[in-house]
């Protein structure tokens, strides 16, 4: 009988993303990163085999919990997702069409009846290959900056994308993909003043490194040089039916600010 083998995670949504982490962080000494924290453990009857279990933070107004109006979604692993599914159908349960399928697994979802929404999650085979693509988003990334071309940087974001900006003038976060492209604008035209043309800054990423951050999500850090000092960036992907999009960008640049 198909069915579910465990916990995958726990996915929270939160008007404070940054604040809630932080918590988490210095009162109960989780290791979380942006995207939250991950926690592997061994199969008790295969321990050579290695899973992961997600602790997830959303802001508050993610869709990817809907049609749910709960403030949170829980992820089953599962052995047989299709069967699963069909059984859940056969029973007369609310099942969302389609499944998503990527280097991560598998993914379906349902809903409960307290109208929580459910990820199920049936995991690739034992040794598939690490989202390497994910580096390939982040390229693209740098290039649209160096060339101030707004319609690639937006094809780089997912629509609820989040970055922190690390400049002076002001540093700050900023949600949302549309709100993340104004403020490259203004970027871009600060450097423009400045007598700066495309390339602007000739971005090498340095150092990259991209593993897995849980189910459909990856984690890239790299170092760059911009204006004589160097930066830490830390991007979290999200995979979708369209491919990697950098869905929180974390970046810092120890004393550098465009000045207008």
């Amino acid at each position: 009988m198909a069915r579910v083998t465990g916990l995958g995670g726990v996915f929270v949504k939160t008007d404070d993303p940054a604040g809630l982490r932080e918590w988490y962080r210095t009162r109960l000494g989780i290791d979380v990163e942006d995207f939250g924290a991950s926690f592997q453990w061994r199969e008790a009857m295969n321990p050579d085999v290695t899973g992961y279990s997600v602790w997830g933070v959303f802001p508050q107004a993610t869709h990817y919990f809907d049609p749910s109006s709960r403030p949170f979604m829980i992820n089953f692993r599962v052995d047989d997702l299709d069967g699963v599914l069909k059984s859940l159908r056969s029973a007369g349960e609310s099942v969302a069409d389609g499944v998503h399928e990527d280097e991560y697994g598998r993914f379906g979802w349902a809903m409960d009846p307290d109208g929580t929404r459910i990820e199920l999650w049936q995991p690739p085979p034992a040794g598939a290959p690490a989202p390497e693509g994910f580096a390939a988003t982040i390229r693209r990334f740098l290039e649209a900056v160096d060339a101030g071309d707004e319609a690639a940087l937006a094809g780089c974001f997912d629509p609820e994308a989040s970055m922190y900006f690390p400049f002076r003038e002001p540093p700050g976060l900023v949600e949302g993909r549309e709100a993340i492209i104004t403020r490259f604008r203004g970027l871009f035209a600060a450097w423009r003043r400045r007598g700066k043309a495309p390339p602007f800054v000739g971005f090498v990423p340095k150092d990259m490194s991209v593993r897995a951050a849980g189910p459909g999500h990856a984690l890239a850090t790299f170092i760059v040089g911009i204006e004589g000092s160097s930066g830490r960036r830390t991007a979290l992907g999200r995979q979708t039916l369209e491919g990697w999009r950098i869905l929180h960008l974390h970046a810092s640049n120890p004393g550098v600010a465009p000045k207008g």
